[in-house]
């Protein structure tokens, strides 16, 4: 495994490679589409996984302002069995796609997607600054379609 580790800023905040002899991963993922009606589309996905680095040896420079919640010797985080970094522990989306034909072949469109992110971990080492858990994000759109397709 190799990874990216940023540095803190006692070495100039630069990020190196690290080679890690080895880590572990599975998981889930699955994604259904219904529709119910001629002119809905509804979208449901999911993923679960469950990613960590596996090197006994392997260690992490950190930035001193933050609260290191991994074993720290001599400067350096110790991070074997931490989570892969930017990788969350699940993901589920929602969508729902509804056109509704008008006189003439104009269409009104409505769209809407949502997700949800689980615990991700910014980095090598673990912090209470550097992760998220529970993102989530959304919208909906109203649109309108000529004939033509524009």
């Amino acid at each position: 495994m190799q990874f990216s580790a940023v540095r803190g800023a006692a070495v100039g905040n630069s990020i190196i490679l690290l080679n890690a002899c080895g880590g572990e991963a599975y998981g889930l993922e699955a994604h259904i589409t219904w529709l119910p009606m001629s002119n809905l589309t509804i979208n449901l996905g999911g993923s679960w996984t469950h990613i960590a680095i596996r090197d006994a040896g392997l260690q992490s420079g950190i930035y001193a302002q933050c609260n290191v919640t991994d074993p720290v010797v001599g400067g350096f985080a110790q991070i074997n069995n931490n989570p892969f970094p930017q990788a969350p522990d699940y993901l589920i989306s929602l969508s729902a796609n509804y056109s509704y034909p008008l006189a003439g072949g104009d269409t009104l469109f409505f769209n809407t997607s949502w997700w949800v992110q689980g615990y991700t971990n910014f980095f090598l080492y673990e912090s209470r600054e550097f992760f998220s858990n529970g993102n989530y994000q959304g919208d909906m759109k109203v649109g309108y379609s000529w004939p033509s397709g524009n």
